[in-house]
């Protein structure tokens, strides 16, 4: 996966502290790299909107991407959950941790077959 956008005037609210661990969680569950980043940017994609654009898959590809997508799906909800451990008070941090979690189970998702 490459780097991750977020919304900036979302990020920019978040605790300096919890943006450095929703960093660490996202990159230690895999879902980015070491080497990548969130960036925040001015006008990020929102996170429900899903790529509507599929192909006829043969029944063994479809059965890869299926798995490949659980996978995407169980490393998400392992940082949803890591969301939960964030800053409090902090109003913004868990918000933006589960949108960075939607992110990147998307991201993910785009990386398979």
């Amino acid at each position: 996966m490459a780097n991750l956008k977020v919304n900036a005037e979302v990020w920019n609210k978040v605790f300096k502290e919890d943006q450095a661990r929703i960093a660490t969680f996202v990159k230690s569950i895999g879902l980015l790299e070491e080497k990548d980043n969130i960036l925040p940017e001015p006008s990020s994609l929102d996170p429900q909107v899903l790529s509507a654009t599929h192909t006829a898959l043969g029944i063994h590809d479809a059965i890869e991407k299926f798995m490949c997508e659980i996978g995407c799906d169980a490393m998400g909800t392992t940082l949803k959950a890591a969301c939960l451990a964030l800053t409090d008070p902090d109003p913004n941090g868990i918000e933006v941790c589960l949108t960075v979690a939607e992110l990147s189970i998307q991201g993910c998702k785009e990386g398979c077959p």
